[in-house]
């Protein structure tokens, strides 16, 4: 218990540190706010309590010891006498703030509940666990096409209808994973793209957390898993697989990879026929989803760091991406001297962000041969410019 106690105090140093001014309010967490009845989720705090106690409780059992039990039915009578006052002050404004979130994102409400379920029916139909126990794509004639055009129809009026929906369908980024996922498997398949594109297009628009999200998830692409006990997010993820789309919507080839090549339109194994279908709609909605995301810190960082050598370590959509940038530019350069077009015209110009400028001293851009299918870890940042440093969480 006296360790226990000590250790509160320690996390409560570490936290007020972080407290904010507008949730100073020390009165007691009221059940009756809560409207909807939600379960609350438990604070960082509290997590961090309830993992000393279980390793308390279970020292107890293999030492054959009785577990001590407090005799009070409340827990807060608990958490004041074991952990302090001063702890349970700090828990009470932050389980205020965390109620105050999952309010404003409706979290636990049907809409949200609908969004996120839908989410986890398109995770299987793209997804599936590994022998290793890692997550990784399945091949594209593993996917069920018929019903992924069907979860996505249902799912986008309801984003489109519902702010909870758009908030439960990115839920820690389990609808953007998804969903570039499928961008990925089916970029050949414009029905699907386009379904997809107009979903992540929807959930960015309005809500923050989203946008951030997408941008800054990674999604590991064959023959690479994803493995949730090393697995950290890096970025790059987006913009490389849906430039990649949108090269392959516009007549050009995919981009490296086991699963790279065109696919053959003989039926996969569903029985379903495999569709090869490339519109100028497609390439549109992907360039508007991509332009919709332009502002975000991860995107513009991103492209800057394409003027500079890539690391040798750097993560494997980085290098990648390396080659894919100038393609990509020299294909819309193409199409837009053949036709203005808007959209292909604001693209060209955020992805030239990516060109070193004259006179700057980083090297050009890679060759396919020197990516190549390799992958690897990014370091733990980048110097941007000599006062400024981005950590990887952002941008590599």
């Amino acid at each position: 218990r006296a360790g226990l106690a000590g250790r509160a105090r320690a996390q409560l140093g570490a936290m007020q540190g972080a407290e904010s001014e507008n949730d100073s309010d020390d009165s007691e967490y009221d059940e009756e706010n809560n409207e909807h009845n939600l379960p609350v989720r438990m604070t960082p705090m509290e997590v961090d309590v309830q993992l000393q106690i279980t390793e308390l409780v279970f020292r107890a059992v293999l030492e054959g010891q009785r577990v001590p039990v407090h005799p009070s039915e409340d827990i807060t009578d608990w958490q004041k006498e074991t952990c302090g006052q001063a702890w349970y002050q700090m828990n009470v404004r932050m389980k205020k703030q965390v109620l105050k979130k999952m309010k404003k994102s409706g979290e636990g409400s049907p809409m949200w509940m609908e969004a996120l379920a839908a989410v986890g029916d398109i995770s299987w139909e793209g997804l599936v666990q590994s022998q290793q126990g890692g997550e990784r794509l399945r091949k594209t004639e593993e996917v069920k096409r018929s019903a992924i055009v069907k979860l996505f129809q249902e799912l986008y009026p309801k984003l489109l209808d519902s702010y909870f929906a758009r908030c439960g369908f990115g839920e820690r980024t389990f609808g953007p994973r998804a969903a570039l996922a499928i961008m990925y498997q089916f970029r050949h398949d414009a029905e699907v793209l386009q379904l997809v594109t107009e979903c992540l297009r929807i959930i960015i628009h309005d809500v923050a957390d989203n946008r951030e999200g997408l941008v800054e998830v990674t999604v590991p692409l064959p023959p690479d898993e994803r493995d949730d006990s090393t697995h950290k997010d890096r970025g790059w993820s987006f913009l490389r697989i849906a430039l990649d789309a949108l090269n392959v919507q516009e007549g050009g080839d995919p981009f490296g990879g086991v699963d790279a090549e065109r696919p053959s339109e003989e039926p996969g194994q569903h029985g379903e026929a495999r569709v090869v279908n490339c519109t100028r709609a497609a390439g549109l909605l992907l360039a508007r989803c991509i332009l919709s995301a332009k502002n975000t810190l991860a995107v513009q960082v991103q492209l800057r760091l394409l003027r500079e050598p890539v690391p040798e370590n750097a993560c494997r959509p980085w290098q990648e991406m390396k080659v894919i940038v100038p393609v990509v530019i020299r294909k819309l350069e193409e199409l837009v001297a053949e036709e203005p077009i808007q959209e292909y015209s604001e693209l060209l110009t955020l992805l030239r962000l990516a060109v070193p400028e004259e006179g700057d001293p980083a090297e050009g851009f890679a060759s396919l041969s020197d990516v190549g299918a390799s992958s690897g870890m990014a370091s733990s940042g980048v110097m941007v410019d000599s006062t400024t440093t981005i950590q990887t969480t952002v941008v590599d």
